[in-house]
């Protein structure tokens, strides 16, 4: 199962920094590759997930395999995939355009300068550990990383729930 989640992993990866360069020219042109990137670029992690997920599932039709190990199957595709983007994601805050990272944690800062006046006793050394936080970009890559796993989890439990074992699907393979 590792073996087999690392190989569709790095396949998800691949596409997921496909995505990601809609991300990057979103930052260069204009809002249309956000769009893409946002709402209709998803919608293929979303198909490979659901391929594997089934093909995983069937691969031996005399073993069909239950939902707990197609639940952690999927897990850790998404676990493996998400190396993929937080490498392209660390280039991008890196190198590519460190400036949009700069955009991006402005809204944090901003709000961590606002506590001293929500919070008047609020210790300084705090605000400064906040802010340490907020601008490490290994916390935002975590972030996202994290988030994909998370991903994995609630649609292997989806598809899980919804995916009957039906002699027509064992045809996948």
């Amino acid at each position: 199962m590792i073996r087999l989640a690392m190989h569709t992993g790095a396949i998800l990866g691949i596409f997921m920094i496909f995505r990601y360069l809609f991300l990057i020219l979103a930052g260069f042109t204009s809002d249309l590759f956000l769009f893409l990137y946002k709402y209709v670029l998803i919608v293929g992690d979303f198909l490979i997930i659901y391929y594997y997920y089934f093909k995983y599932k069937f691969q031996d039709k005399n073993d069909v395999k239950n939902m707990g190990q197609c639940l952690l199957f999927v897990i850790l595709m998404c676990f493996f995939a998400s190396f993929f983007e937080g490498a392209i994601a660390y280039a991008h805050y890196e190198f590519i355009d460190p400036s949009f990272y700069l955009k991006m944690i402005r809204p944090w800062m901003e709000m961590i300068d606002t506590i001293p006046q929500q919070i008047p006793n609020y210790p300084p050394e705090a605000i400064v550990m906040l802010k340490a936080i907020f601008t490490s970009k290994l916390y935002h890559i975590s972030l996202l990383f994290f988030s994909n796993v998370i991903m994995g989890f609630f649609l292997g439990l989806f598809m899980g729930f919804f995916a009957k074992n039906d002699s027509n699907l064992k045809g996948l393979k």
